[in-house]
């Protein structure tokens, strides 16, 4: 077909949808809400789980080992040694040890002047991760000596100016802790606590002990992580009262981004519905437009146009009132997920496959549910309509 022929199919389709906005935008509705639908959902699964891998403290380590008591019912979280990381720099393969202590939020009582509120608190060994705006970050020796100084978030800060009146002293479980700084709002938590502080006061360490394993090149990095922990279980002076264990966080990465896609396409199927009947919302447009158009067609036809033509400007029709249904679900669905990133603790995040979903399934509903109304036009008789 030329190029010239093609162009002026298109335009007239163009001016065929344009010539009826009510009806065509009334059609295009449902494509807008399900397209709408599909972005939303595929773009918080993305956020869901970036922000689930952002949890993970292994980074571009080999591999992690946890150290656990054997006594359940002990409150202690037990550490790593010094003896042990130098233990495990002795197995062969090992290239380096680097010891970390994973942050997890703890629920605790915040009490400002005469209100009390449940809180979430980190309790680690540094300001790492928070952004001090106002005061100054907690000192290297309060974390050393375990002073009760805490950060406390902007959000909680409105509190303490509210119902304190300007005392910068909170009460953390009944106890007394002076608000060094305050941090932007944004974290996990309200409350950073210095983990001596935390442990001294409360009898427990709500943190577990990791350390980070990288592996030489040339030796297998799953038999080496092994050797790691069954040395460290057998030479470890603590070995009688702990266990180590390898952390094989990539798998509980892969199989918690497993459930939210499965959820993910769940939810995209129910959304697909609407798709549906947008579709057949469709085809029952371009039976009207057809029908309406009866003399067009056969005027076009006894002046030298093919059936093939008839059928392309109404495939084109259909499919140009979908796709631009399905632009406009893109759009929504971004303002939707700019709403949620708003107020949710992650942010959606679209990517090209999700656009390029969408515009793939608008176009497919235009030509799936255009092409019999298509078919129907071009057998028309021309002796007959004219």
């Amino acid at each position: 077909m030329k190029l010239k022929k093609l162009k002026a199919i298109l335009l007239t389709a163009l001016k065929s949808i344009l010539s009826n906005k009510a009806r065509n935008f009334l059609t295009m509705f449902g494509i807008i809400i399900g397209i709408a639908a599909v972005i939303t959902i595929m773009s918080v699964g993305n956020g869901l789980k970036q922000k689930a891998n952002s949890f993970s403290s292994l980074g571009n380590a080999d591999g992690q080992i946890s150290i656990q008591s054997k006594d359940l019912n002990s409150d202690q979280q037990p550490s790593f040694s010094k003896a042990d990381i130098q233990l495990v720099e002795t197995v062969p393969g090992i290239k380096r040890v680097k010891m970390l202590n994973k942050a997890f939020p703890t629920p605790v009582k915040v009490q400002v002047g005469d209100k009390s509120s449940e809180q979430n608190a980190i309790i680690q060994n540094s300001n790492h991760k928070f952004t001090v705006v106002s005061g100054h970050p907690i000192s290297s020796d309060a974390f050393e000596l375990g002073l009760n100084q805490v950060l406390i978030s902007e959000q909680l800060n409105q509190k303490l100016k509210k119902y304190n009146h300007g005392r910068k002293v909170v009460f953390i479980n009944q106890k007394g802790f002076e608000v060094d700084g305050i941090f932007e709002d944004g974290q996990d938590s309200e409350v950073l606590i210095p983990q001596r502080a935390y442990v001294r006061d409360f009898g427990s360490n709500p943190n577990q002990d990791l350390i980070n394993l990288y592996v030489d090149k040339g030796f297998n990095k799953k038999a080496t992580l092994k050797a790691a922990a069954k040395t460290l279980q057998t030479k470890s002076d603590s070995k009688s009262q702990v266990k180590f264990a390898v952390v094989d966080n990539k798998a509980s990465m892969k199989f918690m981004n497993k459930i939210i896609d499965y959820i993910a396409y769940f939810i995209i199927f129910v959304a697909s519905i609407s798709l549906l009947i947008a579709g057949i919302g469709v085809m029952n447009t371009m039976y009207m437009t057809i029908s309406e158009r009866t003399q067009e067609i056969g005027i076009r036809r006894a002046f030298g146009a093919t059936k093939n033509d008839i059928r392309l400007q109404f495939l084109f029709e259909s499919a140009m009132l979908t796709l631009l249904g399905g632009f406009g679900g893109i759009l929504l669905g971004e303002g939707i997920c700019y709403v949620i990133g708003a107020f949710a603790p992650f942010k959606p995040v679209t990517s090209l496959q999700a656009i390029g979903v969408s515009v793939g399934v608008s176009v497919s509903i235009g030509i799936v549910f255009g092409i019999i109304p298509a078919n129907q036009a071009a057998r028309k008789n021309l002796i007959e309509i004219l």
